[in-house]
């Protein structure tokens, strides 16, 4: 910002008459224009779709937002399109081909390729020859950090929730299908997101990040399958599902939520929170597989409402205009209810026949598990190609 010229075309674009009168900006100061991690991606590399969940890590002592993006089309030959749109798109084509890394501080802006097989990100790699850097030049301590992108894997789950059929007069018939399970949160029913978990997998020795969700037959509510990804390298992006046995009943997540409700004790407790001016709210319920079982663990949460008397917003006084006074007259009263940040106050977990709601996981998990002596890892596993 070298002239004072400069600086009141500044002010006039950020509407902020400091930029004029402060004393903080010098011949070598410089504005960051695009502050926001979306606008930067975007103003660099227009040409991808992106993530709608950026998150935010910690590397030697400074702070990083990575982000995921793709390449899309909807005219891939021979390709089903996918029903779930992408950021208001349709497609029958994505590759999750580039990670993508923003220094908090000072901005800095970094496209890394996955090595997925993606002629379109190799196209825009020969154009652009200096965007793109392979994923073996990230960080070490960065490239710990990166995880399977949920977008993608809702899509996936929603194409393999059919096609998971591998017999032609079965698909034909459509005699097989399975859906994404319902699931309670707060007093509404709605449909189950996937979520990150660690855990050790049956064919593995050690405990890894996954992305996860499980299915259930269509109408009905047992659990059938779930499907896993990976994050963990070298195993990036490997999927896994695994195959339930259709003889053994395993509950599915609104079996449980059922079973939660018609035990006296927590519906009775849940209730009297409820009628002493607090909102009782049930988190998202983590099916968690556990050997050829799983354990079910869902977050009550205890919400205050308070009432609360203040000026309603279309009477508040306004600013004063040139001629007149905006707002004028008499002010009216509005009582509205203002909620407090709900807090964790029971933990509820099942696990086959029993369910326990206690103060914290811990103590949940003990009253379920006492007396199970060991848990077999039968489950079948098949890679998804």
């Amino acid at each position: 910002i070298k002239s004072f010229l400069r600086r009141i075309l500044f002010a006039f674009e950020f509407l902020d008459l400091q930029i004029l009168f402060t004393n903080y900006l010098g011949p070598e100061s410089r504005i960051m224009y695009n502050r926001r991690i979306d606008w930067r991606v975007r103003a660099i590399a227009p040409f991808l779709e992106y993530d709608g969940d950026p998150y935010m890590v910690v590397s030697d002592g400074r702070l990083y937002w990575i982000q995921d993006a793709f390449t899309t089309s909807n005219m891939y030959p021979y390709s089903l399109r996918s029903y779930k749109r992408f950021n208001k798109k349709a497609l029958n084509y994505i590759r999750n081909s580039v990670k993508v890394t923003i220094d908090a501080y000072n901005g800095d802006v970094s496209f890394y390729t996955t090595g997925v097989k993606d002629p379109i990100v190799e196209a825009f790699g020969n154009i652009f020859p200096d965007l793109f850097k392979p994923l073996d030049e990230m960080p070490g301590d960065l490239k710990r950090h990166i995880r399977y992108p949920m977008d993608l894997f809702e899509i996936q789950v929603d194409i393999y929730k059919t096609y998971h059929m591998d017999d032609a007069q079965v698909f034909y018939n459509q005699e097989d299908l399975w859906q994404i399970p319902d699931e309670l949160y707060g007093d509404k029913r709605q449909r189950m997101k996937p979520y990150y978990i660690i855990l050790k997998l049956p064919e593995t020795n050690k405990e890894e990040f996954i992305l996860m969700l499980p299915f259930t037959p269509s109408k009905r509510d047992n659990m059938i399958g779930w499907l896993a990804a990976r994050s963990d390298l070298p195993n990036y992006g490997n999927l896994l599902v695994y195959k339930l046995p259709k003889e053994k009943l395993l509950y599915g997540p609104m079996q449980i939520e059922a079973r939660i409700d018609q035990q006296t004790d927590i519906s009775r407790e849940l209730s009297l929170w409820g009628q002493r001016g607090s909102r009782v709210i049930r988190g998202n319920l983590l099916v968690i597989p556990v050997g050829d079982s799983f354990i079910y663990v869902e977050p009550v949460y205890l919400e205050a409402i308070q009432e609360e008397t203040e000026l309603s917003p279309t009477t508040r006084p306004q600013p004063k205009a040139p001629g007149r006074l905006k707002g004028s007259g008499p002010q009216a009263l509005d009582t509205s209810r203002s909620a407090s940040l709900p807090e964790l106050k029971r933990v509820i977990v099942s696990f086959d026949n029993r369910i326990a709601m206690e103060n914290d996981l811990y103590t949940a998990l003990y009253k379920v598990l006492e007396g199970v002596a060991s848990l077999k890892e039968t489950a079948s596993i098949v890679k998804v190609p």
